[in-house]
This record gives C-alpha cells, sequence and structure tokens, in this order.
C-alpha cells in the first residue's frame, strides 16, 4: 500500500462522524448503550459491499487483497527495534519478527504473537503496526510468527509451527533477552485459537499453564492452577 493511498484513508476517517455515518449507509449501530465507531462503521460497510467475499476468494488472491489494502488500523509507530529471525520447525523453517522498544536493554517480559487470518491469509507484515504498538505500550519484547498457512500446509502444521516457536523463544531466553517466567503467547482471532491450543497441549504437561479465554475462573485450567497453589477465586 502506497503512502498517498494510506494518507488519503488516514484523512477520510478524521471526516466528521455525521458523514463517516452517511458514507456508511446506515444510522450508527448500537447494542444496548454501546456504540459501533462510526470510523469503524465504515469499514465494516465497505467491507460487506465487496464482492466477491473475502471467504469465497482463492487463497492467493485474498492474500493479495489484504496487502494491498488501503485500511490500516494499527500504522508502524516509532521508538521499536525490530529484527529478523529463524526458527526451525518440522519440515522446514519459519520466519519470525522480534520487536523491542528502543534502547531496551537487560531482561524483559516476552509475548509470543500468533496474527489471525483464519489460517489461511496474514503475515509478519500485516500484523507489523500492532506488534509495534505491543512493544511500544507495554515495553516487552515481541515474537511475531509466520506460521504456515492453510490450505498449502493442512492442520496441524500452524499449531506445530507456533507450539515449536514459543519452546524455541523459551529455550533461548537468555540470548534473546527474555525472562522465561514473564514469556507469554497471544494472538487475535485465528491466532487466539493457536494460543488455546497451545495452552491446552501445555497443560497436560506443565502445571504452570493458565489458558485465559474467557471472562470467567471456571476453566480446567483455572480450577488446576487454583488447587495447586490455594488461591481464593479472586486471586486467579
Amino acid at each position: 500500500m502506497s503512502a498517498v493511498v494510506q494518507g488519503l484513508v488516514g484523512l477520510m476517517f478524521k471526516a466528521p462522524d455525521w458523514l463517516l455515518l452517511r458514507l456508511s449507509g446506515s444510522p450508527q449501530k448500537t447494542i444496548g448503550e454501546r456504540k459501533l465507531l462510526p470510523s469503524l462503521q465504515l469499514v465494516c460497510s465497505l467491507a460487506e459491499r465487496q464482492s466477491p467475499a473475502i471467504e469465497e476468494m482463492p487463497p492467493v488472491d485474498a492474500r493479495k487483497m489484504q496487502a494491498d489494502s488501503p485500511f490500516d488500523m494499527d500504522p508502524p509507530i516509532a521508538g521499536v527495534e525490530t529484527r529478523e529471525l529463524s526458527v526451525p520447525v518440522k519440515g522446514g523453517s519459519i520466519a519470525v519478527r522480534a520487536y523491542a522498544p528502543e534502547g531496551a536493554s537487560g531482561t524483559l517480559p516476552g509475548l509470543v504473537y500468533f496474527h489471525g487470518g483464519g489460517w489461511v491469509i496474514g503475515d509478519l507484515d500485516s500484523h507489523d503496526g500492532l506488534c509495534r504498538r505491543l512493544a511500544h505500550l507495554v515495553g516487552c519484547r515481541v515474537f511475531s510468527v509466520d506460521y504456515r498457512l492453510a490450505p498449502e500446509h493442512r492442520f496441524p502444521t500452524a499449531a506445530d509451527d507456533c507450539d515449536a516457536a514459543y519452546s524455541w523463544v523459551l529455550e533461548n531466553a537468555a540470548e534473546l533477552g527474555v525472562d522465561p517466567a514473564r514469556l507469554a503467547a497471544g494472538g487475535d482471532s485465528a491466532g487466539g485459537n493457536l494460543t488455546a491450543v497451545l495452552c491446552v497441549r501445555r497443560i497436560f504437561f506443565s502445571s504452570n499453564c493458565i489458558s485465559v479465554t474467557r471472562r470467567t475462573a471456571s476453566t480446567y485450567s483455572y480450577v488446576r492452577i487454583r488447587a495447586i497453589l490455594r488461591l481464593r477465586w479472586n486471586m486467579v
């Protein structure tokens, strides 16, 4: 996406709310007392008008459309350093992009991040701005994983890649400047599912993995860690 197009889109989203709603073609959507941001409503409206829908496209076309999209909800920010890494996985290797606050030194908390995209689209560049923002705002080292995508790589390749990447960061924590006791995994959409899979796999081998996939404290991992550490519900 060119800087010119990105700039024009940025100007569009600075338009008054009434104009954004007019362009979306419908009144502001509400759920109870909550209101959808006019800018996001416009993005959703434009996506709905797209033909064919992204889920009906061949994977190659869907990936190209995402790469060429003028909408960037997380434009890159300054103050973050990056470096490209290669992680060995079954059948080859995958790319991992490491992010850290500019000038960071010593040991920091870490986050291994799995991007969304329905297991079919998405890559390091599609979530570059988000990962930069996480590193900057949280003050941690972020490792974005370019796991292999379907349908070229069938299940459980993506899950295996994410597991291997997390294990690699954990095993190389000292060299990467990460505190292994403060290493988390996370992701959006399909990446959130891959995070849950990673946690479920490790729950049966480790007692210190808590799967945060809902707002209640009744999941197996919560119950198990509570019993081990004898914690009250309001402490987990």
